[in-house]
């Protein structure tokens, strides 16, 4: 009995480091341009997506990926190779937004010289199936989740139309890469959001929310001119409604964060709030009311490394902005591994890069743990850090996925970039950047 039992618990505790170890990884901005070699637009227009693959290969001219442009085909297909050498099985993979490149419909028009938009509208379908083609040999058959980003759209930047022809014809897409039925799916059309069960624990979700309506650059340009923003803050309630109700936890993974644009604020001489302010403060009663439900928030956008800490009455959240794949803001390109415990906590984040965009080797960067001894990921740790870590070399090295020529060196720019991760309210951010004169 007493061998038994010993058995049981060395079992036991096997299982229990098992769950501890699971895995997931996040991808962000990956920006895809299929016209990178202005030659294949002939033959990708006539293909099928399944056969694009088979093109971009037998390309002896295709483009290596340069800072300042958007992802190539040597990008993207080293990007899935390199996650399933880093993980070939993660729980869930997470795309917080924008798979398609910018200002896509301008370069579709200069390549093909075509303004046809039924053109553009098929050509910009396939584009966004095939990213999911290649999407999936990385998932390796888990689910991804993927969430949609400002240039996700054929109508322009920021100009996403509910029920319109993109979000009709992504919906398939999206449902297959999430591994969910189309009742999970049933908003996608009207606000391109859903929720699907989060494989890393049971009783958790994850909520894929469209932040792009609450943007304070976003105009519905092509549609009636319509501002969806409350109505999809009135489904996120009742999302978090129903999951506190039924004790579940949820992660909010979405495209553009809360909180201040450090980078547009330093270059306007003035606060620029990513949101709009009615939709960032209903956002703040959520995470306020919801703070014992809400276990993470992930997004994306900036292409940086970076956080915002978000302060409500009762709670501070972390929202974690994670770097992209596209090199296009100068940083190098990027994804990440995170490690959560037994019950889907994070407790440590790794991230991996490019340092040499012409070598197309990933490499480890960092990971949470070992560079600033963070034992959890969460907005309390990084709270207790942020004064002296946030605005260091180190900080500035991270932030730019060690690309330091990617953030400019002027102080008052340095600034706005501290100030805005700590401080998520205007008035708390004008006050930082007011009184932060002797940070670096």
């Amino acid at each position: 009995m007493k061998t038994a039992s010993f058995l049981a618990v060395l079992c036991a505790l096997s299982v229990g480091q098992a769950r501890a170890a699971q895995q997931f990884l996040i991808i962000s901005d990956i920006h895809f341009n299929p016209l990178a070699d202005p030659a294949l637009a002939a033959q990708l227009m006539a293909a099928a997506p399944s056969q694009w693959e088979g093109i971009f290969s037998a390309d002896a001219r295709s483009p290596a990926p340069k800072y300042g442009d958007d992802s190539s085909w040597a990008l993207l297909s080293t990007l899935v190779t390199g996650m399933q050498s880093i993980q070939p099985r993660p729980r869930v993979i997470i795309l917080t937004g924008d798979v398609l490149p910018h200002k896509f419909q301008d370069k579709f028009s200069a390549i093909t010289h075509q303004s046809d938009t039924a053109a553009f509208r098929s050509f910009a379908q396939k584009t966004f199936t095939f990213i999911g083609l290649e999407l999936q040999k990385a998932s390796a058959g888990v689910p991804l989740i993927y969430t949609l980003g400002n240039n996700d759209e054929e109508c322009g930047d920021y100009a996403l139309q509910p029920n319109g022809p993109f979000l009709e014809d992504t919906q398939e897409t999206a449902q297959t890469l999430a591994q969910v039925n189309a009742g999970v799916m049933a908003q996608w059309v009207s606000l391109g959001s859903y929720v699907a069960a989060n494989p890393l624990a049971p009783h958790h979700r994850i909520i894929a929310l469209n932040s792009n309506f609450w943007s304070s650059r976003y105009h519905d340009s092509c549609g009636p001119d319509a501002d969806p923003g409350q109505a999809e803050m009135n489904w996120l309630a009742d999302q978090l409604k129903d999951a506190a109700a039924r004790g579940d936890k949820v992660w909010l993974a979405y495209h553009i964060p809360p909180g201040i644009d450090g980078h547009s604020s330093s270059r306007a001489g003035k606060t620029v709030p990513f949101w709009k302010a009615t939709y960032a403060e209903a956002f703040n009663k959520l995470l306020d009311q919801y703070r014992k439900t809400i276990e993470m928030n992930l997004a994306g956008h900036t292409h940086l490394d970076d956080i915002r800490l978000v302060k409500s009455e009762h709670a501070e959240t972390l929202v974690i902005i994670n770097p992209g794949v596209s090199p296009n803001v100068g940083q190098n390109p990027a994804y990440r591994l995170v490690t959560v415990d037994a019950k889907a906590r994070p407790i440590d984040i790794t991230t991996y890069y490019l340092p040499k965009l012409d070598a197309l080797k990933w490499e480890q960067e960092y990971s949470l743990r070992s560079a600033y001894g963070l034992k959890k990921v969460d907005a309390a740790s990084y709270q207790k850090i942020y004064q002296s870590i946030v605005g260091s070399d180190q900080w500035k090295r991270y932030y730019s996925v060690s690309r330091p020529a990617a953030v400019s060196n002027d102080k008052s720019y340095q600034r706005s970039l501290y100030c805005a991760t700590g401080n998520s309210a205007p008035e708390a951010f004008q006050k930082c950047v007011d009184q932060s004169s002797s940070l670096p």
